[in-house]
Parts: C-alpha cells; structure tokens; sequence
C-alpha cells in the first residue's frame, strides 16, 4: 500500500471499499489480511490524533466511528507492543504507567503522537520517562522545552552537543540561559563524562553563552562586538520577566556606547524598581559623562503627566545633579518648551538641586513674573530649599511688595527665606507681623527661629494685643520655644 502517493483518508476508502468486494472476500488469505489489518489500523491511528483537516474523518463524524468499529471488528487484541501502543494512543487510553512500562517498542508511537496537538504533551512525558539516546533523537525537533534541555543535560551525551549549543541562540531567554548552563556543567565535568565540549565556532556563539551564564565583565571584554548580541538578549529577556539580568544587559549596551539602552532602562527601573538598583544606574551614567543628559530629559518629556509622579521618576530626574552646571541649559531648555506645570516643577525642584550661579540666577529670573502661580510657587520653595544666599534679596524684593499688596504669595516667601536664614529678611518680616493678618503665626514662627533674642521682644508685644487669634498665636510662637509666662500689658515697656 502506497501511503505517500495518496492521502491517508484516500487510502482508507480504497481499502474499505475493496474489502466490501466479492473478489476481495474470495482471495484473500490470512497473511493478506493480517498485512491488510496492520495498514489499516497503522492508518486510522495515525489519523486518529494527527492534526488533518479532513472533516470526513472528523471524531464527530459517523465515518470515523464505522471505521473504528472495523478495527474492533477484526476480533483480535494487539499482536505486539507496538500495536498495543497505537491502541492506547488511538483509543485516548493514555495509561502513563503503562505506555512507560512497554520502554523502547513504545517510542516510534510516541513519536508520531508528537505531531498531535492533543497528545503531544503526554507523549513528551512519556518519552522523558522512558529515556536513553533513542528517545532523545525523537525529541530533538521539540527541544525548545525547559523539560527536554534538563533531559539532554543529564544525559550528558555528545549526541546531542548541537542542540544544546544551538539554544544559545533562542529568542527565549530562559532557554538561553539553561542551555549554557547545561554547557557550563558539561565543562566542568569533561572528565567525569568522558569527553569535552567542542570549541566556541565564533564570538557571536561564545557571547551568547557569557550572557547565559552572565559573565557580565567578560562580556565587555568583546566591545563593539558584544552590541548585538546584547540587544537580541535585552529583547529576549523582556518577555521572561528577568528584570535583573534586564537590568545588567541594559547597563552593559549603555556602557557599549547604546543610548538608547538608557530609555529601556529607565523604563525597566519605573516599572520594577525593586529589581533594578538606581546606584548601580548612577555608577553607570557617571562613567560615561554627560551624554545621557539628553536621554535622560527626553525620556522624561516623552511621560505622560500622570506617570511623573513616582518616586521612581523623581529618582530619574536626580541624575542629571551627577552632571551639575552641565545639565543647567537642557534643563532650562525643557522648562521652556513644556506647558504642563507639574513637569514644569519637577525640573525646576533639580535646578534648585544643582544650585549652581547659572541655575539659581535662572530661578531668580522667572520671579519677576506678576502673577501667583504652582510654578511660581515651586520656584519659591526651591530657592529657599537651596538656602542660597545669591537668592535672598530676590526674595526679600518679592515680599516687600506682597506685603504691600497683601499677596497671597507671602505664604510662601517668609518659610523661603527662613531656611535662607539672611539676617536682612528680619525688617520685612517684622513688618509683615504689623499686617496682622492670616500670616501671622507663620512669620512669628519663623522670626524666632531666624534670631531669637532679637525676635522675643517684638513677638511678646501681640501677647496682649486686642485681637484675640493675634494674641493667642502670639502666645503659641513663643510657648514653642519654652517661654509659658507672659508680662502684663503694664511690663511690655521692659521688652522694648
């Protein structure tokens, strides 16, 4: 019978169809139809469980149990081990125990069972459990399989030395990383097992394996070399969830000369910062200088407002303080050019961090705008964070005429200036406490802790004030400082 000129389905028609004849019935002797059983069963098991679009023969199709029935109708069991496993398989009587019982004979089977979607599972495990070189050639077309690497590896035969070295190529960085483990292993244990490893055929080869095995400083020995293969491994590993060999590979192409390995990396730390160390980030960044400035506020103007508020963010933003006075114009340059007022803070908060003579005169620069703003605001702040003294008379510039106005703004100028803690800002300040108004207790408290002994006087005066919330936070400032007892209305000519 010529199974290979014509389809399995074919095949069995004509068979059917020849038995229902008279001359068929006739002639045929026990050898004929015992030859004529084998086909035939060999057929409709192979059909059975491989993937074929042949709806005629569909299991839910009438044909198909007919056929199954003349199989039945034979009136034998299985000759041989061979027969009883295509029964099994064919039957859906996955028996493990079994099958794995039956060793060698059931492995042809078990191959064929491997191009069935529905068996091909089962049939891997079966075969694992049976063993030995005869199963593993059957499973070298599979091989892309954490369970069948680990087979090869403890089988620990030359036979299947390629296999292993061709995973050191797989898109599945997992499988990379098992197979040159499995090498690794092999390596060692060379004289134990009887023979060695073949050479590397290349770089590209040996590369690959150090990334295995994560031999991230032999890696860098290759150079410009190692580049691609590092980002088929950056790509790889992306999809496994390996955040901290993601992690090494990213550093390693940034290193490399790869800016744009910085972007995935900054990204890869946004998202997994628990797995990605932003020391190890700085380290990196600081050896190669300030060519990731750029990168760095790229990435950070491609966010989406609602993704800059993470600490993870803020952290990315730090290492542009690494470049000082370099990161100054690009910084200002971003400011510039973005209209979203939260993105706007977060870099004016790192020119205050930087807090060079550029980047403080630029902060100072944009006081002058009138209007009371967030941003205007953060620059107040920032510039009272950064307790720079360049600053000071800005600011005591920009209070005096808030006070004049009754500006809101004050609320955020007088703690600016008392972490500035400029003596000069005092005369301001204290006129600002004449204004008795909602800004009050801010400015007392913020007097006494710029000069006491010089404050205490001034402040003990509202202790008898006519206005009630005057007197009480007048009362509150210096209770803070440890004074509980306050001179009557007839002793204040003491404290002046």
């Amino acid at each position: 019978m010529d199974f290979q000129s014509k389809s399995r389905a074919d095949v069995i028609k004509d068979e059917l169809e020849k038995m229902k004849s008279k001359e068929y019935q006739e002639h045929q002797t026990e050898t004929i139809a015992r030859d004529y059983e084998s086909c035939l069963i060999q057929a409709i098991f192979e059909k059975s469980f491989l993937r074929v679009e042949w709806s005629e023969f569909d299991r839910r199709n009438p044909d198909y149990d007919q056929l199954i029935n003349q199989i039945n109708g034979f009136g034998r069991l299985p000759q041989n081990n061979y027969e009883q496993v295509l029964y099994y398989l064919a039957f859906r009587k996955l028996d493990f125990q079994k099958i794995v019982s039956i060793g060698v004979d059931a492995i042809y089977p078990l191959s064929l069972a491997l191009q069935s979607h529905e068996l091909q599972n089962f049939s891997k495990k079966c075969l694992l459990e049976i063993g030995g070189i005869e199963a593993g050639e059957v499973l070298k077309p599979y091989s892309e399989d954490k369970e069948i690497l680990s087979f090869y590896g403890k089988l620990s035969n030359p036979l299947f030395m390629e296999v292993i070295y061709s995973k050191l190529q797989s898109k599945n960085f997992n499988i990379q990383m098992q197979a040159a483990n499995i090498i690794q292993i092999w390596k060692k244990d060379s004289n134990k097992n009887g023979w060695i490893p073949r050479p590397f055929l290349n770089q590209l080869e040996e590369i690959n394996y150090l990334i295995g095995i994560k031999e991230w400083a032999s890696i860098k020995k290759f150079g410009k070399e190692a580049i691609d293969p590092l980002k088929s491994a950056a790509k790889n590993v992306n999809r496994t969830g390996n955040n901290d060999s993601e992690s090494n590979i990213l550093l390693l192409l940034i290193e490399l000369g790869e800016n744009r390995a910085l972007i995935d990396l900054l990204e890869l730390y946004r998202y997994h910062s628990s797995t990605t160390d932003i020391k190890q980030i700085q380290s990196t960044i600081s050896k190669i200088g300030p060519t990731v400035i750029t990168p760095i506020i790229s990435y950070y103007e491609s966010l989406r407002p609602v993704d800059i508020h993470s600490p993870e963010v803020r952290n990315i933003l730090d290492l542009l303080v690494e470049f000082d006075n370099l990161s100054v114009k690009p910084i200002i340059s971003a400011i510039l050019n973005t209209h979203v007022n939260d993105k706007k803070m977060y870099l004016i908060k790192i020119l205050g961090k930087i807090g060079s003579n550029e980047a403080i005169d630029a902060l100072i620069g944009w006081l002058s705008d009138d209007s009371f703003n967030p941003v205007k605001s953060c620059i107040i702040n920032t510039l009272g964070e950064s307790k720079s003294k360049q600053a000071s008379a800005s600011l005591i510039r920009c209070l005096n005429i808030a006070i004049k106005e009754r500006s809101r703004i004050r609320e955020e100028l007088i703690p600016a200036l008392g972490k500035i803690d400029d003596k000069s800002a005092l005369i301001p300040l204290y006129q600002n406490l004449k204004l008795k108004d909602w800004t009050f207790p801010l400015t007392a408290k913020v007097v006494l802790e710029m000069d006491r002994n010089q404050s205490i006087p001034i402040i003990i005066r509202y202790t008898n004030d006519k206005n009630e919330e005057i007197r009480n936070a007048a009362r509150s400032a210096l209770q803070e400082i440890g004074i509980v007892e306050f001179p009557k209305k007839s002793h204040l000519a003491f404290w002046k």
